[in-house]
This record gives structure tokens, C-alpha cells and sequence, in this order.
């Protein structure tokens, strides 16, 4: 039987069950019931169909909770095919959806399949974690299967490792599955419910599914403004309390819910706009605050006054006319302490980030007198990472811990918004002087995401055209990774190391004996311009077609002086690793002025191609679509970027959506008729086709360095890119970072899943195509961004330098997933897409953009500027970050508004 026989055989059985109601209990009163009300199958493909499932959930007299559960046995050409079907429409796969989302999905491609003779028997599993790979999901995943494991291992269900569980086995032989298939029914039931409540698409109590903990939560970490600078500080320390303003609300607790207390905010401050960040951080003074919890008195962004712990409710007392609402505090930490980052955000309440929490800890440690003591007296025994961390840790955070591994230094949030940047678009530009290390934290991070050992990458030079080969010799033994050139042309490239075991006149050829599958035949090995090769006869490639496929391995015993071959497929297919190469380093020469210096070219006198590395690159990333490979342009622009960039950023650009694939326009390389053979320095065939589509797993980083050598970047160039600087240098935190790093010092640890979680789960840019932002679950997450970039594009319109509808999906795509880790990283991720997609565009003199700079710096600073931006008064505020609503921003377009005054004309690079 064949794998799509198998496939087929799989959903005719789960469509054509007559499914019995099903009942299950649950925790605490709470039982689950089901049944199949209707089913549907195709009239010509009565294989594929589904079955659709209402879902209710009863509790004594409480009002039963119901949920529409579909479940489709489906075919398309977006899923990866079976190797053996018969024909190219697409793969099959089992999809459960509800009416908001995909809850389980197994593509049969991926099912695990055990040929016994004629027989096969077939394992379905589906994955713990989510599409994108949070480490959340799958955490929550794995208690809800842990507390019903009896249950689904009673029904045949069994987990396997960490991200997997097995729902169903299929045995061939006696067309059934080894469960009932009213039991696998029960199993997708359950597995389907405890998806749908981790999105919160079903409205059940948590302790329907896990038993109710007493343990003591671990304390919320607050940071709270005393007032602007921590003007009144020594008031608080004084009185052992905090505060806030909004004097004219009254006392807190007359206000039950949100809704009345914006009703009387609005009231009372006429706020035009969602005054989202006040009313976040009154109601979270009010009511979400907790005694026990520790409170940051912090002075701007950088600098804390002190540490201390909430002891107790909140409370209103009206003769403090400014500061009304007050808690009461046991401040423990009361000496200053500088930060190197920026850690605390302008709302006046906030919960503080866990990402700095580590150095808020190193500081107090370094700079408070018994900082060890105190730190302890704060948070006890409870380690801080469980105290006050996720559970999981970002990719952002693991890559900015490989990086301090391997003695590189970059600030998190630099790290974040470079990580970011490449999952939202595959083109990004770092700007910054000469050796700030914009090449090197592009080439660690196509390091970090090998699958191979960690060490410094295996870069492809410009200059040349070698790469790794796909044999590994043992004495007489290789063993070979199968390409489709074997299968198309019927032949093989004998290898230089093969040739050091081989004693025959090769010039005009020699017939040698071939074995393979306990048969023989005589084949011709022969010179022919730079290679040798071995011709395959019919016998050898009916064997090979029926044994095996593109990606296999085959093991060569090289015998006799090279009289004899024997081949044999691999049993041990980790014996050869993966090409480890995923990454080219490209030099751009100033004197390119096509695509050539990218692409290669057709000689037409040698009737052959000359290949770069980029196209290379390419080409492996097309082979291996489940691996990111990178592509390094350094020093982009000493020649003119569209000269020998335009024709890739066009077809790049040309990506969108025809139902429910991406497609795209293709890069012309030649014209001839068939692709043309290119055998490169290790014996590696490579087809250079005609047309080739830019693969969805290729990144391209460019660097650009400013000086009288080189061009400026046209505003369409950086329109599709995300442009980030690196000229903020902070030798102070790379000097006490890396020097901190010794033998005691917390090995790195990598993500197992880091390139799920940077790919998306394979979908590597798709959710920018698709628009995901639009979503309905999405569009409530980005409401407040959506009124802010509105917002900023009005102001630029009214200056004539408003952007487009791709800025606006770029910039969305990204809040989306900057918010997807931590909601209230709003203002972060603003700030960065301001600093990275809209103010690049910018420059011009005097005359044409010295307005729109004003207006944008009054924006950032959250208020009117009074007198001459240049004044000593003013720089004294403007230069420092943490005088702007968006610091990245304000700082940016200051110093372009200073280089304006100074020079009559600006430029984002510069």
C-alpha cells in the first residue's frame, strides 16, 4: 500500500463511522457532551468531507456553555504532498476548526508511517504547541493532558516526548484503526477543547479542566512615578507610601468597573483621545495592585529612587490635593540607582518588564550597600525567575543570551527590534559607522539558527562558488545524499574523494560492475570536461525510483580499484548531516551596475553559468524549505542600490496572497531552454533554472556605512525595509556586561524551538501577506496602535510626507507580534516602527521639512516646545531619551532637526 492509499483509507474510515453522543466528566461538576449532528463528503472524493460537532458543557443549573467543533478531511495545495501520490494537487491533511480559529491540524505528510511488507501501519499525532511556537501554549497544553492522562491513554491515546501527542494508529492490513474510532472521536474532542480554551474561545472556568490551587500567586513587580523626576520622593520615604494624581476623580472606590471610571476621566479632563495609558495606570493603582507586591519608585527611565513592598489597600485622602490616592509602602532599597537601559515606560503605573529585571537586580547588587541582603529581604527564598519571570523565555531574550555567550554585546532592545524586524519582512538594513558590529550580529544570528553545533558560522565567500559537499567517507565507504539530478539524468558525479579509489583509464571510459539490491549491472564511467561520471542503466534506476527519494542517503562501497560499486540505502541517515552552510557574505564592489554581481550570468561562448554565492544561497534555500538561510550585502551602498538590487526588491514586493498560497513574480537568470548544470569546486550538480521565485525562508541583511565613498539610499529603497542604527554605542554596558561573564556564570542554554518560534511555525512571512492584523481577535489587541499611527500619518499628511498602505501592513504586522509577548510593550513598539519605517523617508532642507520636524518633536515630547529647540535650556532635555513619549523617535529627529539648523539640509542616514 501506498501512503496516499493509506491517507485515503484513514478518512474514509473517520467520515464514515456512525458515531455514537459522547459524555465525559470533568473537574468539579463540570461534563462534556457531543454529538455528530451532520456530516458532508465531496460526491467525486467521498474520502475528503467533514463532521460537524456541537459541543456543550453543563454544571448542575448554571446555563450550559456551547461550541461548534468542525472537523474537515481535506486536500490542497498548500499542504506538503505525500512522495508517492499520483498526482501534484496538494497534500491531504485533518484540520478541526471552531469559528475563530484552526484548533488541530496534521498534515498526513507528517504522519509516521511503518512499511511491514505489504502492509502499513500509520500514527497520527498532533503538536502541544502552538503554530507559532509559544512556549506558553505548550506549557498549558501539557497540564491539561497531564490531568486527564488517565482518561486519553485509557482511550489509546499516548504522549510522545515533550511536543507531541498520538491520537490514532491505522494497521493496513486490516483496513482499522488498533482504538475504537469512538474512542479517537473522544481523543480529538478533548484535544480540540484544551486548544480552544487556551485561546479563550470557549467562556469555561479554568477549574473545569485542572484542580484549584491554594499556593500563594508570587508577587506582581510595579513601577510608580512619585511624581515627575521623583520630584516628591523624599515624601514618599518619609510617610512610607506611594501616590498618584487625577485629584478631580474623587476617591477610587466609587467606581465599580472601567467603563465608569472613563465616563467620569473624560468628564473631568475632557481627554479627546483613549486616554488609554492614564486610565491603565489609575485602575491598576486601584484595584490590581495587591499588598505583598513590590513597588519601583522610579526617577525617568533609567534611574530608580527606590524599592519597596505594597502593604496595603488602597486608600483616598483628599487633603493631599495633588496626590490623593495613596498605598502604603515599606520601602527597603532608598539609594538611587542608575540603569543602562531604558526600563521603566512613561505611564505612571505600569508592571515593570521582566525582561529587565535581571539588571535592575545586578545594579542594586553593585551600587547599594548590602544590595545582596536587602534584594534577599525583598524577594526571600522564591527564586527571582520565578517570582517575577515568565515561564518562557522569548527568542528575542535566548538570542541576546547567545550573543553575551559568544562575548558580542548589543542591548535587548535592540536585539528585540533586529529579531522582529526579520519575522515581519525578510529585508532589513543596519546603518551605523565603521565597526559597531552591524556585520556580526547578522552572521551570529544565521549562526544561532543552525541546527547544527554552535560556533562561528560557515560563511560562503563572494569570490567563490564552493559549498559544503554532500559526501562523508569512511576509508572505502561514502555515503551520498540523493539530489534530483541522479533522478533526471540517469548519472552521478564521481567525487574527488572517490577518484583516490579508483585505478581505471577513465578517459575514454571504463564499464564497471554496479550492485545494488542484490542485483547487477555493467555501467560507464567516464571524463567529461571537468567531471567524471557514472551512467545509471535501467535495472539501477528502477530500483532506485522504487527504494528510494530526494533527500535520501545512500551508502557506496568503492571495491577493486573501482571495478566495483556497491550501493545499499542508508540505514543510519544521521551518519550525514545537514549542509551547515546557511548563510552567504556578500562584499558589494563599486563597480556594479547590474545584477550580475548578485545573480551570476550565461557565458554564451562556453554555453555555461557563472553562479554567485547569493544565487546559491538561494538555490539551498529552496532545496531545504524548513531552514531560515541568510544573505550578508555588506556595505550596500558603495554602488548604487538599484542598479544591482532592483530587480530582487521588485519581485520581492510583487508577494501576495492568490487564495490560499503566496505567489510571486521570478527573477530572470537566463533564457535557455532547459536549466543549465553547474558542477562547483567540491563536485556538487546544481541546476540553474531559467526563472527562479525568491525562496519565503531567504533573509537578505544589508550593512551601510556613510562617508564621501559611498551613495545615499533613495527613499524606495528604504520604504521596503526596516532600517535600524547602530551608531549608539554604550561602551560602560558592553565593558560590565561581557566582563561579568566568567566560569560561574549561567551557561546558555539554546531554544529547542527557536526556529519555529522565528519562522512562525513555517509560515515565515505569510501573517504580513495575509493581513493577520485584521483579524478580529487582533484588531481589539492593536485598537489603541491603529488611533496612534492614524494619528502620526494625519501629521505627516498635513507636511506632504505621508505613507502608504505597505508601511501601515509592515508597521501593524509588527505591533501584532512585538504585543503578542507582552500586551503592554505598545509605546516600545511604536517608537520602533516611527524610528525604523516612517522617519527613514525623511529629508530635505530648511524649507521643505524644518515644519514637520517640529511637529514631530512636540509630538514625541507630549507637549508644545517653548522657545528655540537649540537653546541650552531645551538640549539639556531634548538630548536625553527620556524626556519623549517615544525616546528612539525624539531623540532621532532631534538630532536631524539639530543637523538641519546647522547644515540647511537632513537626512534620516546620515
Amino acid at each position: 500500500m501506498l501512503k496516499f492509499e493509506a491517507a485515503r483509507k484513514i478518512f474514509t474510515n473517520l467520515l464514515d463511522q456512525p458515531y455514537d453522543s459522547v459524555e465525559v466528566d470533568l473537574l468539579n461538576g463540570w461534563k462534556l457532551s457531543a454529538e455528530v449532528i451532520s456530516r458532508q463528503t465531496e460526491s467525486e472524493v467521498p474520502y475528503l468531507g467533514s463532521l460537524h460537532v456541537p459541543v456543550t458543557f453543563r454544571k448542575g443549573n448554571e446555563d450550559p456553555i456551547n461550541f461548534l467543533i468542525q472537523m474537515h478531511f481535506i486536500r490542497n495545495k498548500s499542504i506538503p504532498s505525500l512522495e508517492d501520490q499520483d498526482d501534484q494537487r496538494g497534500g491531504y491533511a485533518i484540520s478541526i476548526r471552531s469559528s475563530k480559529s484552526e484548533l488541530l491540524f496534521r498534515a498526513m505528510q507528517a504522519a509516521r508511517y511503518e512499511i511491514q511488507g505489504d502492509g502499513m501501519t500509520v500514527h497520527l499525532t498532533t503538536d502541544l504547541n502552538s503554530k507559532k511556537g509559544d512556549e506558553t501554549f505548550r506549557h498549558q497544553m501539557l497540564q491539561y493532558i497531564q490531568q486527564f492522562l488517565p482518561l486519553l491513554e485509557q482511550l489509546g491515546g499516548k504522549r510522545l516526548g515533550e511536543n507531541q501527542f498520538l491520537f490514532a494508529t491505522y494497521d493496513s492490513t486490516y483496513d482499522a484503526f488498533t482504538q475504537e474510532q469512538q474512542n479517537i472521536f473522544k481523543i480529538l474532542l478533548l484535544l480540540s477543547v484544551f486548544k480552544a480554551m487556551i485561546k479563550k474561545e470557549i467562556k469555561l472556568p479554568i477549574s473545569a479542566l485542572l484542580p484549584e490551587k491554594n499556593a500563594a500567586m508570587p508577587p506582581s513587580i510595579w513601577k510608580i512615578a512619585p511624581g515627575k523626576k521623583a520630584a516628591f520622593w523624599e515624601d514618599a520615604l518619609e510617610d512610607n507610601n506611594i501616590f498618584i494624581g487625577w485629584p478631580e476623580l474623587g476617591d477610587l472606590r466609587q467606581y465599580d468597573d472601567k467603563a465608569q471610571l472613563r465616563t467620569a476621566y473624560l468628564t473631568e479632563y475632557k481627554k479627546a483621545n483613549e486616554p488609554r495609558n492614564d486610565m491603565e495606570s489609575i485602575w491598576s493603582f486601584y484595584r490590581e495592585i495587591k499588598p505583598g507586591d513590590i513597588v519601583i519608585a522610579n526617577n525617568g527611565m533609567k534611574n530608580l529612587a527606590g524599592i519597596g513592598r505594597i502593604t496595603g489597600e488602597y486608600t483616598h485622602d483628599p487633603e493631599f490635593s495633588d496626590f490623593p490616592n495613596i498605598r502604603s509602602v515599606e520601602w527597603i532599597v532608598t539609594t538611587p540607582v542608575q540603569l543602562n537601559s531604558n526600563a521603566f515606560r512613561i505611564p505612571a503605573v505600569t508592571r515593570v518588564d521582566p525582561r529587565f529585571l535581571a539588571e535592575i537586580k545586578q545594579a542594586v547588587l553593585e551600587q547599594v550597600t548590602d544590595g545582596f541582603l536587602l534584594w534577599d529581604q525583598l524577594f526571600g527564598a522564591v527564586p527571582l525567575q520565578l517570582s517575577v519571570r515568565p515561564s518562557n523565555t522569548t527568542l528575542a531574550e535566548n538570542f541576546h543570551q547567545y550573543l553575551n555567550s559568544c562575548q558580542f554585546w548589543y542591548s535587548f532592545e535592540f536585539v528585540s527590534r533586529f529579531v522582529t524586524a526579520l519575522q515581519v519582512k525578510p529585508f532589513t538594513i543596519l546603518s551605523g559607522a565603521s565597526g559597531t558590529g552591524k556585520t556580526k550580529i547578522a552572521q551570529y544570528f544565521a549562526d544561532y539558527m543552525k541546527e547544527t553545533e554552535f560556533g562561528q558560522s560557515q560563511v560562503i565567500n563572494s569570490k567563490s562558488t564552493s559549498s559544503n559537499s554532500p559526501i562523508h567517507n569512511d576509508g572505502d565507504t561514502f555515503h551520498l545524499e540523493l539530489y534530483p539530478y541522479t533522478f533526471d539524468y540517469q548519472r552521478m558525479i564521481v567525487t574527488v574523494e572517490m577518484l583516490d579509489r579508483i585505478d581505471l583509464d577513465l578517459t575514454n571510459g571504463t564499464e564497471i560492475e554496479v550492485r545494488f539490491g542484490g542485483q547487477a549491472e555493467r555501467s560507464l564511467i567516464k571524463s567529461q570536461g571537468k567531471s567524471v561520471r557514472l551512467g545509471f542503466r535501467k535495472n539501477f534506476m528502477a530500483w532506485l525510483h522504487a527504494e528510494c527519494k530526494i533527500g535520501d542517503q545512500l551508502q557506496l562501497k568503492i571495491a577493486d580499484g573501482g571495478r566495483t560499486f556497491h550501493f545499499q540505502k542508508e540505514i543510519s541517515p544521521e551518519i550525514l548531516t545537514k549542509d551547515a552552510t546557511n548563510v552567504a557574505f556578500v562584499s558589494i564592489r563599486p563597480d556594479w551596475l547590474d545584477n550580475r554581481g548578485m545573480l551570476g550570468y550565461y557565458n554564451p561562448i562556453t554555453e555555461t553559468y557563472e553562479p554567485t554565492s547569493f544565487l546559491l544561497t538561494m538555490l539551498r534555500a529552496e532545496r531545504h524549505p524548513d531552514q531560515p538561510y541568510f544573505i550578508l550585502l555588506d556595505e550596500m551602498n558603495l554602488a548604487k542600490v538599484e542598479y544591482y538590487f532592483s530587480d530582487f526588491l521588485s519581485c520581492l514586493e510583487s508577494r501576495r496572497i492568490d487564495g490560499d498560497r503566496l505567489i510571486q513574480e521570478s527573477l530572470l537568470l537566463h533564457q535557455q531552454a532547459r536549466p543549465i548544470e553547474y558542477v562547483d569546486d567540491q563536485n556538487r550538480v546544481w541546476y540553474i533554472p531559467a526563472k527562479l521565485v525568491i525562496p519565503q525562508n531567504l533573509y537578505v541583511i544589508g550593512t551601510v556605512n556613510i562617508d564621501e565613498t559611498t551613495y545615499m539610499f533613495s527613499p524606495k529603497v528604504l520604504d521596503r525595509a526596516n532600517v535600524l542604527e547602530c551608531g549608539e554605542m554604550n561602551l560602560s554596558s558592553y565593558w560590565h556586561a561581557l566582563g561579568d561573564v566568567d566560569d560561574s556564570s549561567p551557561a546558555w542554554t539554546p531554544l529547542r524551538n527557536r526556529r519555529a518560534l522565528f519562522t512562525q511555525d513555517g509560515q515565515y512571512h505569510l501573517p504580513l501577506y495575509r493581513k493577520d492584523f485584521l483579524m478580529p481577535e487582533n484588531r481589539f489587541l492593536l485598537k489603541s496602535g491603529v488611533e496612534e499611527v492614524l494619528d502620526l500619518h494625519r501629521l505627516l499628511e498635513e507636511h506632504s510626507h505621508a505613507f502608504g498602505y505597505r508601511v501601515f501592513d509592515e508597521v501593524m504586522t509588527y505591533l501584532l507580534l512585538y504585543l503578542r509577548t507582552n500586551e503592554e510593550l505598545l509605546t516600545e513598539a511604536l517608537d520602533a516602527q516611527i524610528v525604523q519605517k516612517i522617519l527613514p523617508k525623511l529629508h530635505g532642507n530648511r524649507k521643505q521639512i524644518e515644519g514637520l520636524l517640529l511637529a514631530l518633536l512636540e509630538k514625541f515630547v507630549g507637549g508644545s516646545i517653548n522657545g528655540d529647540p537649540l537653546s541650552k535650556e531645551n538640549r539639556e532635555k531634548l538630548e536625553r531619551d527620556d524626556g519623549y513619549v517615544y525616546p528612539l523617535s525624539g531623540v532621532k529627529v532631534y538630532r536631524m532637526y539639530k543637523q538641519l539648523v546647522q547644515t540647511g539640509y537632513t537626512s534620516f542616514v546620515c
